[in-house]
């Protein structure tokens, strides 16, 4: 059994995770709903995991998963079933085809209004997501057998230049345009590659338990994009502050006052230590 194989492969971890290691010429396989020309078809919702199961990987990392809050609370019972019951099973089928399983849960799994939570700090999620991120943490960490194979991974804010808000960000400021930013909303930001070579090494040392890949510290929204206009070397009066209870066309659900993930148990197994913010827009903007 070889090989390493990425089950949501065109996500934005996956797909980044796929590319560096075909750039390094080391035979990796992706697969997902909307499989291209080379990938696996793999459809969580529809229970279609057969091919997947055959290839008998022997590091498989599962970045599949619904993500979308919003969804998860209106359509809870569709979110379970692809979050947790087939997510549970096929974690189980993978590895009992000898696979180590790298696991993406999500930090939503704490309400991010305590400070300094680590891989051992008790969970606390306001969310339906964070919830079911929560009962598959416990159903791996509670089964021996999987226990010792599952390497379960929990990442702050990733960002990226194709990517979400952030996309817009980068543009309208290298344009000089005005850019309109939450004074109310926090992040810790990663970039894409301090990510996948944190879930790498995880992958490649088979080390199971819990795990964080955080920022080093968080910073309001409008903090970021000052911090973006800096690098840039663009004026920061292009930066405008703004309430993100004032913007009635978003309901955000998640809003954590503290986002930073304390990685204790994560820097004294691995030797990683958070990303500072410097290091997160460098490789963030290095991508484009």
């Amino acid at each position: 059994m070889s090989g390493i194989l990425v089950l949501g492969s065109s996500g934005l971890v996956g797909n980044s995770l796929v590319k560096k290691y075909a750039s390094q010429n080391i035979t990796v396989l992706g697969a997902s709903r909307s499989a291209r020309l080379g990938e696996l078809h793999f459809d969580l919702f529809e229970g279609e995991v057969q091919e997947v199961i055959r290839l008998a990987a022997s590091e498989v990392f599962f970045c599949a998963a619904v993500t979308d809050i919003n969804y998860c609370e209106r359509c809870p019972d569709e979110a379970r079933l692809v979050n947790v019951s087939r997510t549970l099973e096929l974690i189980e089928q993978l590895v009992d085809n000898g696979a180590f399983v790298v696991w993406l849960s999500s930090s939503a799994v704490f309400n991010g209004q305590i400070k300094y939570v680590d891989e051992t700090s008790y969970y606390t999620p306001n969310t339906y997501y964070g919830h079911l991120k929560m009962e598959v943490e416990k159903a791996i960490l509670s089964n021996s057998r999987l226990a010792d194979k599952v390497a379960i991974v929990r990442i702050s804010k990733i960002i990226s230049i194709h990517h979400g808000v952030f996309v817009d960000f980068v543009r309208n400021l290298k344009a000089l345009n005005t850019v309109e930013a939450f004074v109310d909303l926090w992040l810790s930001p990663v970039s894409l590659e301090f990510v996948c070579r944190g879930l790498r090494q995880i992958a490649e040392e088979r080390i199971p338990g819990i795990f964080h890949l955080s920022g080093e510290k968080e910073l309001s929204y409008s903090e970021f994009v000052l911090s973006l206009a800096n690098y840039l070397k663009v004026p920061n009066n292009l930066v405008i502050p703004i309430e993100s209870e004032s913007n009635i066309n978003k309901k955000i659900i998640y809003r954590p006052r503290y986002p930073t993930l304390c990685m204790t148990r994560t820097k004294e197994i691995l030797g990683l230590q958070p990303e500072p913010i410097d290091s997160a827009i460098r490789n963030f903007l290095s991508t484009e």
